[in-house]
């Protein structure tokens, strides 16, 4: 689905007209027709503004320009990107290893999600489990949360608990090692905010 298509979903979905769409983002009717016709794509700051709208991630929009059309039987069905690389910026939506099919309403609570891997979160999360994550820099002890360590790219996901005026990153699997913000570069990426297991 191309970003254009994505955005009709959505206004057919929410009862909008075209013309109500516009006034609410602050563009021309026509405006928003080339946005759906795909002869331009929005502006960042129209996207923001469209996700607002909608209550969705702006990453659906990224996400649907390789996706697979939904389903007669899903018609309301979104795509989040999943990565497992967290690149400086915001480009990593751009490029993700697959789409996951999500509900609006988790397309609400997450930019992006992960596949869980390894055995650091057992009994919680499962090698093979999908994550939905909210960007954040900041969490509350006992989330689950996704940073990395020491400026690499790639991500663990880990319970937050705080000590003292440092963070550690606490695995539910007492096989695993903790980290701890002493010998380590911690930089928060987001919060899990949900589950996704396929059983197969």
């Amino acid at each position: 689905m191309s970003v254009g298509s994505v955005l009709k979903q959505l206004r057919l979905d929410r009862g909008l007209s075209v013309a109500r769409l516009a006034k609410m983002v602050g563009v021309s009717h026509s405006t928003v027709l080339n946005w759906e016709e795909d002869r331009y794509h929005p502006r960042p700051r129209h996207l923001n503004r469209l996700s607002a709208i909608f209550g969705v991630s702006p990453a659906v929009f990224y996400a649907q320009k390789e996706a697979p059309r939904s389903s007669p039987s899903a018609p309301s069905a979104l795509y989040l990107p999943v990565v497992s690389y967290v690149h400086a910026g915001v480009g990593y939506f751009r490029d993700p290893e697959e789409l996951l099919l999500v509900t609006p309403e988790e397309a609400s609570r997450a930019d992006f999600v992960l596949k869980v891997k390894g055995e650091s979160m057992l009994p919680t999360l499962q090698e093979g489990d999908y994550v939905g994550i909210k960007k954040q820099s900041t969490a509350a002890s006992g989330d689950i949360v996704v940073a990395t360590l020491d400026d690499f790219d790639e991500v663990t996901i880990k319970r937050f608990r705080k000590s003292g005026t440092d963070i550690e990153l606490v695995p539910d699997n007492p096989e695993f090692p903790v980290y701890s913000s002493r010998q380590h570069r911690i930089r928060l990426i987001g919060i899990v905010t949900w589950l996704k297991r396929i059983f197969r």
